[in-house]
Protein backbone atom coordinates (compact mmCIF):
# COMPACT_ATOMS: atom_id res chain seq x y z
CA UNK A 1 0.00 0.00 0.00
CA UNK A 2 1.22 3.00 -0.97
CA UNK A 3 0.52 6.16 0.56
CA UNK A 4 1.68 10.32 0.79
CA UNK A 5 4.41 10.84 4.05
CA UNK A 6 1.15 13.53 5.08
CA UNK A 7 -1.42 10.24 4.81
CA UNK A 8 -1.26 8.23 7.76
CA UNK A 9 -0.49 10.20 11.16
CA UNK A 10 1.72 7.61 12.83
CA UNK A 11 0.73 8.07 16.03
CA UNK A 12 -2.54 6.96 14.94
CA UNK A 13 -1.57 4.06 12.20
CA UNK A 14 -0.97 1.31 14.90
CA UNK A 15 2.72 0.19 14.44
CA UNK A 16 2.84 1.79 10.79
CA UNK A 17 6.75 0.59 9.41
CA UNK A 18 7.28 3.57 7.32
CA UNK A 19 10.43 4.05 4.20
CA UNK A 20 10.79 7.79 3.42
CA UNK A 21 11.54 8.24 -0.34
CA UNK A 22 11.61 12.20 -0.53
CA UNK A 23 10.65 15.09 1.86
CA UNK A 24 7.16 14.86 0.42
CA UNK A 25 6.18 11.42 -0.04
CA UNK A 26 6.71 7.55 1.39
CA UNK A 27 5.86 4.06 1.32
CA UNK A 28 3.97 3.42 4.11
CA UNK A 29 2.66 -0.12 5.28
CA UNK A 30 0.92 -1.46 8.22
CA UNK A 31 2.37 -4.44 9.76
CA UNK A 32 -0.77 -6.92 10.97
CA UNK A 33 0.94 -8.67 13.85
CA UNK A 34 2.62 -5.25 15.07
CA UNK A 35 -0.64 -3.88 14.60
CA UNK A 36 -2.01 -6.48 17.05
CA UNK A 37 0.84 -5.93 19.68
CA UNK A 38 0.26 -2.27 20.11
CA UNK A 39 -3.61 -2.75 19.38
CA UNK A 40 -4.06 -4.46 22.29
CA UNK A 41 -1.45 -3.53 24.82
CA UNK A 42 -2.74 0.11 24.25
CA UNK A 43 -6.22 -1.16 24.93
CA UNK A 44 -5.19 -2.62 28.32
CA UNK A 45 -3.10 0.49 29.28
CA UNK A 46 -6.04 2.61 28.51
CA UNK A 47 -8.26 0.86 30.66
CA UNK A 48 -5.96 1.42 33.96
CA UNK A 49 -4.41 4.79 33.03
CA UNK A 50 -8.01 6.04 32.76
CA UNK A 51 -9.10 5.26 36.08
CA UNK A 52 -5.53 6.15 37.55
CA UNK A 53 -5.63 9.63 35.94
CA UNK A 54 -2.47 8.94 34.52
CA UNK A 55 -1.08 11.70 31.44
CA UNK A 56 -1.47 10.88 28.42
CA UNK A 57 2.20 11.13 27.77
CA UNK A 58 3.65 9.50 25.01
CA UNK A 59 7.74 8.71 24.03
CA UNK A 60 9.08 10.99 21.35
CA UNK A 61 8.90 10.14 17.18
CA UNK A 62 12.04 7.37 16.33
CA UNK A 63 11.16 6.57 12.90
CA UNK A 64 12.29 9.08 9.91
CA UNK A 65 8.65 10.09 8.86
CA UNK A 66 7.01 9.96 12.87
CA UNK A 67 10.17 12.71 12.83
CA UNK A 68 9.17 15.00 10.16
CA UNK A 69 6.03 15.02 12.51
CA UNK A 70 6.94 15.36 15.42
CA UNK A 71 9.54 18.50 15.15
CA UNK A 72 5.98 20.48 15.22
CA UNK A 73 5.62 19.06 18.88
CA UNK A 74 7.56 20.42 21.79
CA UNK A 75 9.02 18.21 24.18
CA UNK A 76 7.08 19.40 27.14
CA UNK A 77 3.65 19.26 24.28
CA UNK A 78 0.39 18.96 27.42
CA UNK A 79 -2.52 17.05 26.00
CA UNK A 80 -5.63 19.13 26.73
CA UNK A 81 -7.95 16.16 27.02
CA UNK A 82 -9.23 15.25 30.17
CA UNK A 83 -9.65 11.83 32.30
CA UNK A 84 -12.95 10.49 32.76
CA UNK A 85 -11.90 10.11 36.47
CA UNK A 86 -11.43 13.43 36.77
CA UNK A 87 -15.20 14.52 36.18
CA UNK A 88 -17.38 14.92 38.71
CA UNK A 89 -19.77 11.53 40.60
CA UNK A 90 -23.14 11.48 39.26
CA UNK A 91 -25.01 8.85 40.86
CA UNK A 92 -22.30 6.31 40.32
CA UNK A 93 -20.87 7.91 37.21
CA UNK A 94 -18.23 9.64 35.83
CA UNK A 95 -19.08 10.50 32.10
CA UNK A 96 -16.44 12.62 29.43
CA UNK A 97 -17.66 13.79 26.17
CA UNK A 98 -15.83 16.51 23.96
CA UNK A 99 -16.31 17.56 20.27
CA UNK A 100 -12.35 17.77 20.18
CA UNK A 101 -9.36 18.03 22.09
CA UNK A 102 -5.90 17.30 21.53
CA UNK A 103 -4.02 14.55 22.50
CA UNK A 104 -0.79 15.56 20.29
CA UNK A 105 -0.21 18.71 18.49
CA UNK A 106 -2.17 17.86 15.24
CA UNK A 107 -3.57 14.78 16.44
CA UNK A 108 -7.34 15.35 17.87
CA UNK A 109 -10.03 12.70 20.35
CA UNK A 110 -14.13 13.40 19.86
CA UNK A 111 -16.19 11.39 21.31
CA UNK A 112 -17.36 10.01 24.96
CA UNK A 113 -16.05 7.80 27.70
CA UNK A 114 -18.09 6.43 30.33
CA UNK A 115 -17.30 5.35 33.91
CA UNK A 116 -19.73 3.53 35.81
CA UNK A 117 -19.06 2.26 39.14
CA UNK A 118 -20.37 -0.68 41.51
CA UNK A 119 -20.20 2.12 44.64
CA UNK A 120 -22.86 4.81 43.79
CA UNK A 121 -19.88 7.41 45.14
CA UNK A 122 -17.98 5.68 42.60
CA UNK A 123 -15.24 4.71 45.60
CA UNK A 124 -12.67 2.29 45.01
CA UNK A 125 -11.53 1.12 48.01
CA UNK A 126 -13.24 -1.83 49.28
CA UNK A 127 -12.44 -5.22 47.99
CA UNK A 128 -14.99 -6.20 44.89
CA UNK A 129 -15.30 -2.30 44.25
CA UNK A 130 -15.80 -2.41 40.23
CA UNK A 131 -15.74 -0.21 37.44
CA UNK A 132 -16.99 -0.36 33.54
CA UNK A 133 -15.54 1.30 31.13
CA UNK A 134 -17.73 2.27 27.74
CA UNK A 135 -16.95 4.46 25.10
CA UNK A 136 -17.38 5.55 21.17
CA UNK A 137 -14.37 8.09 20.09
CA UNK A 138 -12.25 8.84 17.17
CA UNK A 139 -8.57 9.53 17.21
CA UNK A 140 -7.97 11.81 14.20
CA UNK A 141 -4.82 13.50 12.44
CA UNK A 142 -4.82 16.34 10.26
CA UNK A 143 -4.05 14.11 6.93
CA UNK A 144 -6.88 11.83 6.83
CA UNK A 145 -6.08 8.92 8.98
CA UNK A 146 -8.55 8.32 11.83
CA UNK A 147 -9.08 5.33 14.32
CA UNK A 148 -12.55 4.65 15.58
CA UNK A 149 -12.50 2.81 18.67
CA UNK A 150 -15.73 1.57 20.37
CA UNK A 151 -17.03 -0.61 23.42
CA UNK A 152 -18.14 -3.24 21.30
CA UNK A 153 -18.73 -6.09 23.49
CA UNK A 154 -18.69 -4.66 26.84
CA UNK A 155 -15.82 -1.77 26.96
CA UNK A 156 -13.48 -3.19 30.12
CA UNK A 157 -14.07 -3.92 33.88
CA UNK A 158 -11.70 -3.13 36.75
CA UNK A 159 -11.89 -4.56 39.84
CA UNK A 160 -10.37 -4.35 43.39
CA UNK A 161 -9.02 -7.58 44.95
CA UNK A 162 -7.02 -8.04 48.30
CA UNK A 163 -3.80 -8.36 46.32
CA UNK A 164 -4.99 -5.29 43.96
CA UNK A 165 -7.19 -5.00 41.18
CA UNK A 166 -8.53 -7.74 37.88
CA UNK A 167 -8.65 -6.09 34.75
CA UNK A 168 -11.48 -7.03 32.09
CA UNK A 169 -11.48 -6.30 28.47
CA UNK A 170 -14.98 -7.08 27.47
CA UNK A 171 -14.83 -6.21 24.19
CA UNK A 172 -13.29 -3.23 22.03
CA UNK A 173 -12.91 -2.48 18.71
CA UNK A 174 -10.66 -0.41 16.64
CA UNK A 175 -10.74 0.31 12.73
CA UNK A 176 -8.08 2.38 11.14
CA UNK A 177 -9.33 4.18 8.22
CA UNK A 178 -7.36 6.57 5.65
CA UNK A 179 -9.66 8.50 3.51
CA UNK A 180 -12.52 6.00 4.07
CA UNK A 181 -10.56 3.22 3.26
CA UNK A 182 -9.93 0.26 5.85
CA UNK A 183 -6.42 0.18 6.66
CA UNK A 184 -6.70 -2.12 10.06
CA UNK A 185 -9.88 -3.98 11.78
CA UNK A 186 -9.22 -5.06 15.52
CA UNK A 187 -11.01 -7.27 17.99
CA UNK A 188 -9.69 -7.06 21.61
CA UNK A 189 -10.50 -8.91 24.57
CA UNK A 190 -9.60 -11.36 27.55
CA UNK A 191 -10.16 -15.16 27.74
CA UNK A 192 -8.59 -14.31 31.40
CA UNK A 193 -8.76 -11.65 33.47
CA UNK A 194 -5.55 -9.68 33.71
CA UNK A 195 -4.09 -9.34 37.56
CA UNK A 196 -2.49 -6.40 38.59
CA UNK A 197 -0.23 -5.83 42.07
CA UNK A 198 0.88 -2.76 43.32
CA UNK A 199 -1.17 0.73 42.51
CA UNK A 200 -2.77 1.25 39.44
CA UNK A 201 -0.19 4.33 38.77
CA UNK A 202 2.20 3.46 36.48
CA UNK A 203 5.03 4.09 39.32
CA UNK A 204 4.11 0.46 41.07
CA UNK A 205 1.73 -0.89 38.88
CA UNK A 206 3.24 -4.49 37.99
CA UNK A 207 0.86 -6.23 35.11
CA UNK A 208 0.74 -10.24 35.41
CA UNK A 209 -1.23 -13.62 34.30
CA UNK A 210 -4.16 -14.05 32.49
CA UNK A 211 -4.27 -13.09 28.70
CA UNK A 212 -6.01 -10.98 25.93
CA UNK A 213 -6.20 -11.83 22.84
CA UNK A 214 -6.98 -9.64 19.45
CA UNK A 215 -8.65 -10.71 16.65
CA UNK A 216 -6.94 -8.85 13.51
CA UNK A 217 -10.24 -9.46 11.23
CA UNK A 218 -8.74 -7.83 7.95
CA UNK A 219 -5.89 -10.05 8.31
CA UNK A 220 -7.42 -12.99 9.09
CA UNK A 221 -5.81 -14.10 12.16
CA UNK A 222 -5.91 -14.28 16.31
CA UNK A 223 -3.24 -13.38 18.56
CA UNK A 224 -3.37 -14.61 22.31
CA UNK A 225 -0.99 -12.53 24.59
CA UNK A 226 0.08 -13.72 27.91
CA UNK A 227 1.58 -10.67 30.07
CA UNK A 228 4.69 -11.44 32.51
CA UNK A 229 5.90 -8.83 34.99
CA UNK A 230 4.71 -5.59 32.56
CA UNK A 231 6.19 -2.42 34.51
CA UNK A 232 5.89 0.66 33.78
CA UNK A 233 6.81 4.34 34.69
CA UNK A 234 5.04 7.73 35.03
CA UNK A 235 6.86 9.42 31.93
CA UNK A 236 5.12 6.76 29.44
CA UNK A 237 2.09 4.76 28.86
CA UNK A 238 3.12 1.98 27.62
CA UNK A 239 5.12 -0.97 29.49
CA UNK A 240 9.12 -0.12 29.76
CA UNK A 241 10.16 -3.68 30.99
CA UNK A 242 8.18 -7.46 30.84
CA UNK A 243 7.50 -9.80 28.48
CA UNK A 244 4.04 -10.99 26.28
CA UNK A 245 4.10 -14.79 25.29
CA UNK A 246 1.73 -14.89 22.34
CA UNK A 247 0.23 -17.66 20.21
CA UNK A 248 -1.39 -17.56 16.44
CA UNK A 249 -3.73 -19.11 14.93
CA UNK A 250 -5.74 -18.81 11.64
CA UNK A 251 -4.07 -16.97 8.70
CA UNK A 252 -0.43 -16.64 10.49
CA UNK A 253 0.40 -19.78 13.35
CA UNK A 254 3.10 -20.24 15.22
CA UNK A 255 4.40 -18.74 18.69
CA UNK A 256 6.23 -16.39 20.25
CA UNK A 257 7.14 -13.70 22.64
CA UNK A 258 6.96 -9.70 23.13
CA UNK A 259 9.77 -8.01 25.23
CA UNK A 260 9.44 -4.45 25.90
CA UNK A 261 12.78 -2.53 25.77
CA UNK A 262 11.83 0.63 27.60
CA UNK A 263 9.10 3.81 26.20
CA UNK A 264 7.27 2.92 22.60
CA UNK A 265 10.12 -0.07 21.77
CA UNK A 266 9.36 -3.75 21.87
CA UNK A 267 10.73 -7.19 20.17
CA UNK A 268 8.34 -9.35 18.88
CA UNK A 269 9.87 -13.02 17.68
CA UNK A 270 7.77 -15.49 15.85
CA UNK A 271 9.22 -18.49 14.81
CA UNK A 272 12.45 -17.69 15.79
CA UNK A 273 12.16 -14.48 13.27
CA UNK A 274 12.74 -10.73 15.36
CA UNK A 275 11.17 -8.19 13.97
CA UNK A 276 11.19 -4.30 16.13
CA UNK A 277 7.86 -3.23 17.34
CA UNK A 278 7.24 0.83 17.81
CA UNK A 279 4.54 1.80 20.19
CA UNK A 280 3.09 5.01 18.67
CA UNK A 281 0.01 6.63 20.53
CA UNK A 282 -1.98 6.61 24.06
CA UNK A 283 -5.54 6.20 24.52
Amino acid sequence: MNLPTKGLILFLATTVVACAKTKDSAEISVNSENAAVEGGITTLNALIDDQAGSSFAAHRAKSPVEKLFSLAIPEAYAASCSRALNQACNAGVKYYETASCDLLRGVQFSGFINLAYSNASCDMSANGDSVTRTYDYDISGPYGGVLAVTSEGGGGRLTRTATGWTAEILGKRKVLTYRSREVMNLSISTPQPIEITGTLGRASRVVNSGSFQVVHNKAGFTALYQPSNLTYNNSCCHPVAGTLAVTYSGSISGSGSVTFNGCGSATLVRNGQSQDVQLNYCE
